[in-house]
């Protein structure tokens, strides 16, 4: 058997050492080993480096994904049949070369071009102006565009030989005609005239596209002059036609007096004499049209109606108007009368207009009453002011304009003189004025449109109300003058009044001292002008002001010590102002409840007084009632209930304020209808108290009346109204307010069962002790109005409450077969490790989750981003050595040269020493 050869391997060898096999692929591909050829190295061009280079990395490519250096494999503790790993054998070498790639491609183009910035910059003329529409923006630039050109070289041929401004063949046109002479756009648009000046069909065939005179020859130029002269020709006749227009127009403006009498339908002819007008008058009957006129004339014209004014200026005019009453105020309180100011408020003028408009008015009758004989006259249709002058005929004659001038020139009158003077008190006297003034303004609404008089009715007119206004113009001779006794009348009358402007006061003291004295009706008046002072939108910081006084106020209103009388005036007229003040400000009205109700639950004192049971009812009628909680009503409930469980009656007068108590919590629950114990057992015992059985003090455990007197009670007595103050007299009225007493408990139950019957399955037992308690009520002391009362409530109570027991489902037992409890088979995990953490919270394991997610993502980003930077500190690497070797072979090819130069000069040098020597 012969031996080896020494290059190929032994007989079941596996082909060498991977390290041997590496090579003989690479020597196989070319890549190493020895070079066959020499022609071939010799002869490379930078060309056939790169192909060689290309053709490299392709082999080595192919080798790579073989190479078993290139490859990582994760060994398993124990191998199994067919399962397959993610992970299990990777290519890093590979893998990092897909990453420089990558990188090439999009993070080196990036760096190479982050300072290179590219964008369009637009420059056109009016572009970067938003103030310029777009036809302004080319007509910018056509006017641009037609300043170079005329700039250039003129034209030869022009069409307009006055035209300096760029008038030639580049110039705009529309058919036929320049942009130019269209600037104002008068004539522009197609029309049969402009279509008469374009050049025909024949002229254009000839001309512009061959053909032509076949004998002649027309040169450019001679066309050039045709088109030229029929342009001039069109544009002189469009200009002729211009001017002939123009002429027609002015002769019918001229003529239009002529044909006025046509727009009327009918001719005007001359004044008739006197004696032709009578029999006309006479004889003649007016025609239809003068009949309709006649008719339409009495009709009133719609009037426009001045805009209506905002919140702010009503407030600003209402604040000037207060200032002005109290500068007159306190001119009576020095001693000088309104009169003295007749020319601060225009009281001259004042005077002047109201004759003016009673000499209207007499114009007017005066018109209307000879309307019957007038035909009639046609008025503007606008709403006339002093210039109007309607046209007006009668019998087809106008009348003389100036007549119906009117003539008498009426200043305008500024806001503060058409104002009305205000009374001492704003009372009837204002009223009064007011209605004068707006009679008149309707009066001179009424006269812009009413029947023109005759000639000498307003002559004569005119003639009395220049007179007037001349005895009118004439000054006064003096002032008026008041006695001693009603200057002082004045002053005092002054002092007394209410001031229209005054400081928002600053303190609770301070409004106790400003409406100390004052009744209801004055405070109402002062807080009404308060409002109007210190509008909000007048001032900065008036609201503030507003929600102050509107502190003090109910304070004010809550401490008052009155009777029930007063209390219930008092709150009856100022609750507008107090509820619309509530509302414009309810923050500060909430604060000082809140405030309140947290004083009276810390520091709780005896039986209400009139005053705050009427806030307390105010309150509740201000805020919601049906919230479930409420930063008012909640702590207010809280009180009330404390009250009712803390205070048991021990007189008519504390039962009085209990039961009253008891109806503004039935009032608070009228919505949400929540069950008050305190309240139904306060009521309870109140009616137990008169009841001959004796009392269970288990019953009512938080409210007890045996403390209330009423072994004297007269029940037989009629009940009448319970005031909140306690019942004064003798006793006989002592003891028959127990009467009322009892029925206004008794209708109270009535309350509690309409507004629970129907909301608690509880009524049953709720009502068994009432019932109870009702029966044992001395009927046979009992008023009739008491004994149909108690029967009524005792009635209803137990009709409801055994309605309730036969509706209402009982608890009970369950009735099915008892479930049994599900048999659940243990939770077995296979691969259960004491190594891997395992949390039963489902919410924890997604927040570890997410943990555990977001660290991962973190350590890939910055294992992302280190690659980066070293990829980039490579790439600058490299780029610094390419710029050295740029550099360092600039370098070797300039120190070429410079020898080559040096070689040069030396041997110059050396040949010219040659020839020296010889």
């Amino acid at each position: 058997m012969a031996p080896p050869k020494p290059n190929q391997p032994k007989p079941g060898a596996s082909g060498g050492s991977t390290l041997k096999r590496l090579k003989d692929n690479l020597k196989k591909a070319g890549v190493i080993g020895v070079k066959t050829s020499k022609k071939i190295a010799k002869s490379t061009t930078p060309a056939r480096k790169s192909s060689l280079a290309q053709r490299a990395d392709e082999v080595l490519k192919s080798i790579r994904s073989k190479n078993p250096f290139e490859q990582k494999v994760n060994r398993t503790k124990h191998d199994v049949l067919g399962r397959k790993l993610k992970g299990s054998r990777g290519q890093p070498g590979l893998t990092r070369q897909k990453g420089l790639e990558t990188r090439k491609d999009a993070l080196l183009k990036d760096i190479a071009s982050r300072h290179k910035v590219g964008s369009f910059v637009d420059r056109r003329i009016g572009e970067n102006n938003p103030n310029l529409s777009a036809e302004e923006k080319m007509m910018l630039r056509w006017t641009k565009e037609k300043q170079k050109s005329a700039s250039r070289k003129k034209s030869h041929f022009s069409i307009d030989d006055d035209d300096t401004h760029g008038g030639s063949l580049g110039g705009l046109t529309h058919l036929g005609q320049s942009i130019d002479e269209l600037a104002n756009f008068d004539d522009f648009g197609p029309s049969d005239d402009e279509y008469e000046g374009a050049l025909s069909k024949e002229f254009v065939n000839q001309a512009l596209f061959g053909g032509g005179d076949a004998n002649k020859h027309k040169t450019k130029a001679d066309i050039m002059k045709e088109l030229i002269a029929k342009a001039k020709f069109h544009k002189a006749e469009r200009q002729r036609i211009k001017e002939e227009n123009e002429e027609m127009r002015v002769e019918l403006d001229e003529e239009l007096d002529a044909i006025r009498g046509l727009l009327l339908d009918k001719k005007i002819n001359p004044p008739p004499s006197s004696s032709a007008a009578a029999a006309a008058a006479a004889g003649n009957d007016d025609d239809a049209f003068d009949q309709i006129v006649r008719e339409l004339k009495f009709d009133k014209r719609a009037k426009p109606t001045d805009r209506t004014k905002t919140e702010e200026e009503i407030a600003a005019e209402e604040k000037e108007r207060l200032e002005r009453l109290e500068r007159q105020r306190l001119r009576r309180m020095n001693g000088d009368s309104d009169d003295d100011s007749d020319d601060e408020r225009g009281g001259g003028f004042r005077q002047r207009r109201l004759k003016r408009k009673k000499e209207e008015e007499r114009a007017a009758a005066a018109g209307a009453r000879d309307g019957s004989d007038s035909d009639g006259s046609l008025g503007s249709d606008d709403e006339g002011g002093d210039d109007e002058m309607p046209l007006t005929y009668r019998d087809g004659v106008l009348i003389n304009k100036s007549v119906f001038v009117k003539s008498r020139n009426r200043p305008a009158a500024s806001d503060s003189e058409e104002e009305e003077g205000e009374s001492e008190d704003e009372g009837d006297e204002e009223d009064q004025e007011d209605g004068s003034d707006a009679e008149g303004d309707d009066s001179d609404e009424d006269d812009d449109g009413s029947d023109l008089a005759s000639d000498d009715e307003e002559v004569g007119q005119e003639h009395e109300f220049s007179a007037s206004e001349d005895e009118d113009d004439q000054p006064k001779s003096g002032k008026l003058h008041l006695t001693e006794e009603e200057r002082t009348a004045m002053m005092a009358q002054a002092q007394a009044e209410l001031p229209y402007t005054f400081l928002a006061p600053a303190s609770q003291a301070e409004f106790d001292l400003f409406v100390r004295g004052r009744s209801a009706s004055d405070i109402k008046t002062l807080m009404e002008r308060f409002r109007a002072l210190y509008h909000p939108s007048l001032g900065e910081g008036n609201k503030d002001r507003q929600g102050k006084v509107l502190s003090f106020l109910l304070c004010h209103l809550f401490s008052q010590d009155g009777s029930a009388a007063t209390a219930h005036s008092t709150f009856d007229t100022l609750y507008p102002v107090v509820v619309d003040m509530i509302k414009a400000h309810t923050l500060p009205a909430a604060q000082w409840a809140s405030d309140t109700l947290s004083a009276l639950m810390s520091a709780p004192g005896g039986t209400f007084r009139p005053a705050q049971l009427l806030m307390f009812k105010l309150l509740l009628r201000v805020f919601s009632a049906s919230d479930f909680h409420h930063a008012v009503i909640t702590p207010l409930l809280v009180v009330l209930a404390h009250y009712l469980a803390t205070h048991p009656p021990r007189s008519v007068a504390d039962a009085t304020v209990g039961l009253f108590v008891v109806a503004l919590c039935l009032d608070v629950q009228e919505q949400s209808k929540r069950w008050l114990p305190e309240a139904f057992n306060y009521t309870t015992a109140l009616v137990a108290a008169y009841s001959t059985a004796p009392v269970d003090a288990n019953l009512f455990p938080t409210t007890t009346a045996e403390s209330l007197p009423t072994a004297s009670a007269n029940l037989g007595a009629a009940p009448s109204r319970l005031p909140l103050d306690g019942v004064t007299g003798g006793k006989a009225k002592r003891a028959a307010a127990h009467a009322s007493l009892l029925l206004t408990a008794l209708r109270t139950l009535a309350r509690f069962d309409t507004l629970y019957h129907a909301a608690l399955p509880s009524v049953p037992e709720l009502y068994a002790p009432v019932l109870d308690t009702l029966r044992a009520l001395p009927e046979a002391k009992m008023h009739a109005d008491l004994l149909t009362q108690c029967d009524a409530v005792a009635s209803s109570m137990q009709e409801h409450a055994d309605r309730a027991a036969k509706t209402r489902s009982v608890l009970q037992l369950q009735k099915h077969r008892p479930v049994a409890i599900a048999a659940k088979e243990p939770e077995y995990e296979a691969h259960y490790s004491l190594d891997r953490r395992d949390n039963p919270d489902h919410i924890d394991k997604e927040a570890e989750k997410l943990k555990a997610q977001y660290k991962k993502e973190k350590k890939g980003a910055i294992r992302e981003l280190r690659r980066d930077a070293e990829f980039l500190a490579a790439a600058r690497v490299q780029e610094q050595k390419r710029k050295d070797r740029e550099y360092e072979a600039k370098m070797k090819r300039v120190m070429g040269r410079l020898g080559d130069e040096v070689g040069e000069l030396n041997k110059a040098e050396r040949a010219s020493k040659r020839l020296k020597k010889f």
